[in-house]
C-alpha cells in the first residue's frame, strides 16, 4: 500500500511539471509574437511546410532561394544578380518573376542618368514623399516605355518567367491631375509589355483594373498587398471586401493570386494566413523592406 502511494505521488508530480512546461511554452510564444525578426529566425528551422510564395527585393541570393523551393518567387533582377545557369536551376523548382516598377522611375537603377531631375527628361514628375529617390513618371511617354521595354528584354534574356509590375496605381495620380484617360494609358502599357515580351505579367495592386476586358486577357495573375492588414492594423471591412471581389473573380478565371500582408504580431500573422488560405491564394508575410530570406510563418 505504501509503495502504491509513492507511485501515485510520483504520477501527480509528473503531471504538475507537464502543466507548468505547457504554460511556459505558451508564454515564450507570446513573447516571440512581438518580434518579427525572432519569428523569422524561429521559423527558418521549420522546413515542414511547403512555401508557395516568397517575395524578397533585398539581399536575395541563389542558395537561399533554391533551398526555399517556393512555388512562386518574386525577386529583383538587379538585386539577385543571378546567372543564366542559376536561373535554370531555380526554374526547376519555382516560377520566377522579376519586380519592375513601371509607374515610377528609381534613381538607383542603371537607366537613371546623372543629370535627371523633375522635368528633365520631361516624363519625370514629382518625387514620391514616402520613398526617396522614386519619381512619378508619365508612363505613356514613348521614351519611358522604351526604357522599360529594354529592361523587360534584359529580364527575359536572363531566363525569368515573367515580370511583377509595380506602381500600376500611378494612374490615380494622373487622374487627379486631370489626365482623363490615365487608366486606359496604363492598361495599354501593360498590354504592350505583355505582347512584346511574351512573359508572364503580374501587376501588383490596382485590382480594380480587372473591370477591363482587355486587362483580363493580358494579365496572368495579381500581386496584392495589404488586403486584410495595413501593417498590424486591420483594414476596413468595406476595403477588404472590395479588393476581394476582384481577386476572387480573377482567381475563378484561372489567374494566380500572390497575396502579401505585413503584420508583425504573431496572432495577426496567423489570422492573415487563415483568411488568405481560405481564399485559395498563394500567401506570404514579410516586412516592408522585403529583405527577409524566408517568409514569416505562423
Amino acid at each position: 500500500m505504501g509503495m502504491n502511494l509513492k507511485r501515485y505521488n510520483l504520477v501527480v508530480a509528473l503531471i504538475f511539471l507537464l502543466i507548468i512546461a505547457g504554460c511556459s511554452s505558451d508564454n515564450i510564444s507570446d513573447t516571440l509574437s512581438d518580434n518579427p525578426d525572432e519569428i523569422v529566425s524561429n521559423n527558418n528551422n521549420n522546413n515542414n511546410r511547403d512555401i508557395l510564395f516568397h517575395y524578397q527585393l533585398q539581399g536575395a541570393n541563389f542558395e537561399d532561394l533554391k533551398n526555399l523551393g517556393a512555388q512562386y518567387l518574386v525577386i529583383d533582377v538587379d538585386d539577385a544578380d543571378l546567372t543564366v545557369g542559376e536561373m535554370e536551376e531555380l526554374k526547376k523548382l519555382s516560377v520566377v518573376l522579376s519586380y519592375l516598377s513601371i509607374g515610377e522611375a528609381e534613381d538607383y537603377r542603371d537607366y537613371w542618368q546623372e543629370d535627371w531631375k523633375v522635368g528633365k527628361p520631361s516624363f519625370i514628375d514629382e518625387e514620391n514623399p514616402q520613398w526617396a529617390g522614386n519619381y512619378k513618371v508619365k508612363y505613356w511617354d514613348p521614351q519611358w516605355q522604351e526604357i522599360i521595354l529594354n529592361k523587360v528584354k534584359e529580364i527575359k534574356s536572363l531566363g525569368y518567367d515573367g515580370v511583377y509590375l509595380d506602381i500600376i496605381d500611378a494612374y490615380e495620380y494622373y487622374n487627379a491631375k486631370e489626365v482623363l484617360d490615365a487608366k486606359e494609358k496604363m492598361i495599354d502599357f501593360v498590354a504592350r509589355i505583355k505582347s512584346e515580351s511574351g512573359l508572364l505579367v503580374f501587376p501588383q495592386n490596382a485590382v480594380e483594373l480587372y473591370e477591363s476586358d482587355k486587362y483580363k486577357r493580358i494579365v496572368d495573375g495579381f500581386g496584392a498587398e495589404d488586403t486584410w492588414y495595413d501593417d498590424n492594423n486591420l483594414q476596413e471591412e468595406d476595403y477588404t471586401l472590395s479588393v476581394l471581389s476582384y481577386l476572387r473573380e480573377a482567381r475563378d478565371d484561372g489567374k494566380v493570386i500572390l497575396s502579401i500582408d505585413y503584420p508583425s504580431e504573431k496572432p495577426k500573422v496567423c489570422d492573415f494566413y487563415t483568411k488568405c488560405n481560405n481564399e485559395e491564394f498563394l500567401c506570404t508575410v514579410s516586412n516592408r523592406n522585403l529583405d527577409f530570406s524566408h517568409p514569416v510563418e505562423c
